[in-house]
């Protein structure tokens, strides 16, 4: 298993083993399905399902403790 990070995202989310398979649980809502665990092991899927699941209240709080994970690529070219 991949240990789990240190990524701020975490706090809403648990890796979870099912039948061997590695899955990301949200811990905002029960009723919400198992997010796959990306071969680079990137959060990205991981925001997504916050954005797009109504938990505003989650993606509010993790926005407002600061992070750099979304960082936007600048061309000065």
């Amino acid at each position: 298993m991949v240990g789990q990070k240190n990524a701020k995202i975490w706090n809403f989310f648990k890796i979870v083993n099912v039948d061997g398979i590695e899955f990301r649980k949200c811990l905002i809502s029960s009723k919400c399905k198992l997010l796959p665990t990306p071969k680079d092991s990137s959060t990205g899927n991981m925001i997504n399902h916050l954005k797009s699941s109504g938990h505003e209240a989650a993606l509010k709080e993790y926005h407002k403790e600061g992070t750099n994970e979304e960082s936007t690529i600048v061309n000065f070219g």
